[in-house]
């Protein structure tokens, strides 16, 4: 079976709503603030974004960064579209005060939801143990992590006040004054949106969002880590949600109990590193293609990740995990560092992205 999120699309073209959200660009700025090797055109941006943090919000930062780092938490992405006839965009305060309104066992399983090791599998659902292999999870990102965790599943109410004043905290320290500037773009980049669904079809729109989706007829597919099917035809909406910051990702919020959304890149730019020997380029290719070997750079191409935790996550045993990753390694294709007891992994994004410049260049030389 295919890995990917299917979208059943219902006919009426008003089912795929745009929303211009400033919460969810916020999530965006965290994440590129968390991992800004992964988003080269935007380092000076996150260098002098980083640079208005107190103390107090550094740490918090470092707390919170599981909820933005690789799965998004689904609080972090608009629950609803403005009234139709209105404006495209939802306010912060609004979509804060949803935050603070929303009830607590559902923010609880939210905010936990990116600890998982499958993210289409509900905190609820997970084995008996699951409490424990969270921890397990977020202490392998750090001890901060581990320690937010604990109170998330203590105490989650007081939880999400740390992080409300957080996401106040950075709206009044950059967010404000560069939301004012982005605005105006993402308004047209919504109004643009609506235009192709009219006129080319709610399918057109998808597909031309960015790449890796796929339409034929009123199925819409999804290149994504996970197995997960968004169906409109039983009436709901999807909301499209354009953004300057999470090029390159595409995030899919397929939750049922949260509205449908995809936050999508409208602006691409990302400089090209100087490509290398043909050779190496060829040993980069075979190494990804491995089944097993691309299935572990997908897993750990937004977040570096414990071997241990990548053996839980693919059903492969430690040792297999850690032949394939010395291959990966040796290619340079993933960077391993060594974090208290655990060994992290992470995707060198850069030179995978290089390798379709990379090769034209060595072929046309």
């Amino acid at each position: 079976m295919r890995v990917a999120v299917t979208i059943r699309l219902d006919p009426p073209r008003r089912r795929l709503r745009p929303v211009v959200s400033p919460l969810a660009e916020l999530g965006s700025a965290l994440h590129v603030l968390t991992a800004p090797d992964h988003h080269l055109a935007l380092q000076e941006w996150s260098s002098r974004v980083r640079a208005t943090f107190t103390p107090r919000m550094d740490a918090e930062f470092a707390a919170f960064q599981f909820l933005w780092d690789s799965y998004r938490a689904t609080f972090l992405l608009p629950r609803r579209a403005p009234a139709q006839g209105t404006t495209d965009a939802l306010t912060f305060t609004d979509e804060v005060a949803e935050l603070v309104a929303q009830p607590v066992d559902e923010f609880r399983a939210q905010a936990l939801q990116p600890l998982m090791s499958r993210p289409d599998l509900p905190v609820e659902d997970g084995p008996a143990d699951s409490d424990d292999r969270l921890l397990t999870h977020a202490r392998a990102r750090s001890r901060r992590v581990e320690s937010t965790t604990t109170a998330l599943l203590e105490r989650p109410r007081q939880v999400r006040e740390r992080l409300v004043e957080f996401l106040v905290a950075c709206d009044r320290a950059f967010f404000a004054r560069e939301w004012s500037g982005m605005a105006p773009t993402l308004l047209r980049a919504a109004t643009d949106a609506r235009k192709i669904r009219d006129e080319r079809g709610p399918a057109a729109l998808l597909a031309g969002l960015a790449h890796g989706i796929h339409a034929r007829g009123d199925v819409v597919t999804i290149d994504k880590s996970v197995t997960a099917t968004i169906d409109l035809t039983a009436g709901r909406d999807l909301l499209l949600v354009p953004s300057l910051l999470c090029h390159p990702h595409v995030l899919v919020q397929w939750d049922p109990a949260w509205a449908y959304a995809i936050q999508y890149p409208v602006q691409r730019r990302a400089p090209g590193p100087s490509p290398p020997p043909l050779e190496v380029t060829a040993q980069r290719l075979e190494a990804l293609a491995d089944p097993s070997r691309l299935e572990l750079c997908a897993l750990i191409a937004r977040e570096a990740r414990a071997t241990q935790e990548l053996a839980a996550m693919t059903g492969l045993t430690t040792p297999t995990v850690s032949r394939h990753l010395k291959v990966l390694r040796s290619a340079g294709l993933v960077d391993s560092t060594q974090h208290g007891h655990f060994r992290l992994h992470e995707l060198r994004l850069d030179v995978v992205e290089g390798l379709g410049t990379a090769l034209v260049a060595s072929l046309m030389r």
